[in-house]
């Protein structure tokens, strides 16, 4: 049950602090806040975590659950005065409230870490009240970026508001310069659903047809609503712009991220893409939408090209900037990867651990 991790080196000690129980769900699964974990675990020095819930289903996710519940008074006794707890909307919020509840109750600090980009219309479906109730008995609350910051204490009242960032490990060679042919390849990778924003980006396509076609080609990765977007694309004889190639990860997504030209994510709300970090870390420029924290990662102009939510028109412009300057590919993506050495392990481990001092 346990999940322990220590990553030692020869010329460095790990610092003396608080131990710390991080609750999150499983690094396994599929999506940012599974990515984030999974990078914790093999990146600080030292990382002890409960998983809360299982990618193999629903009746062991609710064993796994139970068990973590279970076991956390025993962590409480081994020293251990900080829970960490990982959260995002709908059935992880309820999870992770469960588990903060009993955490105060068994004397641990606890901290509330948002990882949902929508977690503005989640409050406004939930009740304000009841959301605050739960947040304001948190000893801290991390977010990803100042616009959760402000967000947080502003609209939501929360007194200790702390900005972690999401964080990628530096690759073990180089990926290369985008190749930039013929064709320009997008890849988007992300759940397969409306909220993504993945039907605009297909409108786009359709309504450019003339000046896209054999030009522009976009690979949609991920889990969700998959038969939905292949008959879309089927039935709006997309298939020469556009293609759904199942979920990718560990090799596949390092070969695709290696394959394509620029990132797309055309979300309607996000909290700090992991993908957008992933793909500044290959050296690619990203098309996104304006959303959560994205300009904090994206630089418009710079480092990629960044439109308003709901924009089909805008996000065809974003595509034909590079269409048209392929050069800027390159150069773009040149940028990314130099700004996203700031979201490496050491400057974020260094943040969350004088966090912890602090509580």
């Amino acid at each position: 049950m346990e999940q322990k991790f220590k990553k030692e080196t020869a010329d460095t000690q790990t610092e003396t602090g608080p131990k710390v129980l991080t609750i999150a769900p499983n690094h396994n699964g599929y999506g940012g806040i599974a990515t984030v974990i999974d990078g914790y675990r093999r990146s600080f020095a030292d990382f002890t975590y409960l998983p809360t819930n299982n990618p193999r289903g629903l009746v062991p996710g609710v064993l796994l659950f139970m068990r973590a519940l279970a076991v956390m008074p025993f962590y409480r006794l081994r020293g251990y005065s900080i829970a960490h707890v990982h959260v995002a909307t709908g059935k992880s919020y309820f999870r992770k409230m469960i588990v903060l509840g009993i955490a105060r109750l068994l004397g641990y600090k606890t901290i509330y870490h948002n990882h949902a980009g929508g977690i503005r219309a989640f409050v406004e479906r939930a009740g304000k009240k009841r959301i605050c109730r739960t947040l304001h008995k948190c000893d801290a609350v991390i977010v990803l970026g100042n616009v959760w910051k402000k967000y947080f204490e502003e609209e939501l009242g929360c007194k200790r508001v702390y900005i972690v960032n999401n964080f990628v490990e530096p690759l073990d060679r180089e990926p290369g310069a985008p190749v930039a042919g013929e064709v320009i390849q997008l890849l988007f990778i992300g759940k397969i659903c409306d909220n993504k924003g993945i039907y605009d980006l297909l409108e786009a396509l359709e309504r450019h047809r003339d000046e896209f076609e054999g030009r522009v080609k976009v690979r949609f990765a991920g889990p969700g609503e998959t038969e939905k977007l292949t008959d879309h694309i089927s039935s709006h004889n997309l298939g020469g712009m556009a293609e759904y190639i199942g979920c990718i990860e560990g090799e596949s997504k390092d070969a695709e991220l290696r394959r394509c030209d620029a990132l797309v994510l055309p979300s309607h709300f996000e909290g700090m893409p992991m993908v957008l970090l992933e793909a500044a870390n290959y050296g690619r420029a990203c098309i996104s939408t304006r959303v959560g924290s994205v300009d904090e990662i994206v630089d418009d102009g710079q480092t990629g090209r960044l439109v308003p939510p709901h924009s089909p028109e805008e996000l065809a412009d974003a595509i034909r900037h590079y269409l048209n300057n392929r050069g800027a590919l390159a150069e773009d993506g040149r940028r990314a990867r130099q700004k996203v050495k700031s979201f490496y392990p050491d400057a974020v481990e260094a943040c969350l651990k004088k966090i912890y001092r602090e509580l």
